[in-house]
């Protein structure tokens, strides 16, 4: 995994924070516990609620972000609202080329739940792991298929979790 802080302007992090809240009373959600296969679906009783980046934003994240990524043919980016109970399972993104997430809450508690722990590349299997507090406009990038999960947001939390998802394929 490789973390990248700062990765957005600040005018592009405030522009597709404004286009996620602007979404929220909209009728343009679908629910992680339809999209996602059973299998990252493990253990997790909250659901994640998903909704493309309008076309515009999308073409300013290509813009700013395609130097971070291996060569792709296409780009998928999408806004996650990470509910309360809402996580991910262990799982590797097969089938992409890479996966990437970018935080958008301005902050993030340790309580909070929602952390993002990863297996090292370099060594699997030893039972050392890797994990990571959202913090403001950083990307994670995962280019190399590395297991990874999202603990579960805690019930208490007083803000869901914001994430732009991204994928790259061949």
């Amino acid at each position: 995994m490789k973390t990248i802080k700062n990765v957005l302007s600040e005018d592009l992090y405030k522009k597709c924070c404004m286009d996620l809240r602007k979404k929220f009373n909209s009728f343009c959600w679908a629910s992680s516990s339809l999209l996602w296969t059973k299998d990252i679906r493990i253990q997790q009783s909250g659901t994640c609620m998903v909704t493309p980046v309008s076309p515009k934003l999308f073409h300013r994240l290509e813009r700013e972000l395609k130097p971070h990524f291996p060569d792709y043919n296409k780009l998928m980016c999408q806004y996650y609202v990470w509910q309360p109970h809402s996580g991910i399972s262990g799982h590797t993104d097969v089938g992409r080329l890479f996966g990437a997430t970018i935080y958008l809450n301005e902050q993030w508690g340790e309580n909070s739940g929602g952390w993002l722990i990863w297996e090292d590349a370099e060594s699997p299997k030893t039972g050392i792991y890797t994990s990571i507090l959202p913090k403001k406009n950083l990307m994670v990038l995962n280019d190399k298929q590395q297991w990874h999960l999202v603990t579960s947001v805690a019930s208490g939390c007083l803000e869901y979790r914001y994430t732009i998802q991204i994928w790259g394929d061949e």
